[in-house]
């Protein structure tokens, strides 16, 4: 029991690292909880998410595999298709993503993914097919608002945009991402007054 507050002590901080982009800090950290337990599947995925950040595809996969071993397949897929992502591995992480809709077919964060793995690979038209659906699901979801704005922005389609980009932000108005996406759009229309 002692051990187990530890080792979540080290994850913890080691997310801490992370979020600051202090990567080899992070994995150092990660480390220290594999030290007191070795099989320790969110140790392993964050280890390998860790290495995905620094391009480090084989060590990154190596942590998958053996964090596969001990935990939940579906998750492991799932964390392993966002290292997948930070490799601009997308085609593997739509597989890895797929898989974990063999498990739920209707999860929304899985969909959600695939709708970014399309986005980031620039295939803008299946990428506003995944938010769409998912906005049918949850209508308030400002985040799937805010990517919805993103692929209407990379279609050349502006007042699109911005009228999802105004959805988001009429929900939370504090949203740094809805915030930045409405420079973009005023920025990508020359509109650098608005952006202001």
């Amino acid at each position: 029991m002692f051990k187990d507050k530890i080792v979540d002590f080290y994850l913890d901080k080691s997310l801490a690292y992370c979020r600051i982009f202090k990567i080899k800090k992070a994995i150092e950290t990660v480390n220290k909880a594999l030290w007191l337990d070795k099989n320790n599947v969110e140790a392993l995925i964050t280890r390998g998410f860790f290495y995905s950040c620094l391009f480090d595809k084989e060590t990154s996969f190596k942590c998958f595999d053996l964090a596969f071993k001990n935990g939940l397949k579906y998750h492991v897929y799932f964390q392993k298709a966002r290292a997948c992502m930070n490799l601009d591995e997308y085609d593997l992480a739509l597989d890895y993503l797929n898989k974990v809709l063999d498990y739920n077919c209707e999860n929304f964060d899985t969909l959600n993914e695939i709708g970014l793995c399309y986005y980031f690979s620039e295939n803008y038209d299946k990428a506003y097919h995944y938010f769409n659906n998912l906005l049918k699901i949850q209508p308030d979801n400002v985040e799937v608002l805010i990517n919805i704005s993103g692929c209407y922005l990379e279609l050349g389609d502006f007042d699109l945009a911005m009228e999802y980009a105004d959805k988001a932000l009429d929900k939370n108005p504090d949203n740094l991402l809805g915030l930045a996406r409405k420079f973009h759009i005023y920025m990508e229309n020359n509109d650098y007054s608005s952006a202001l």
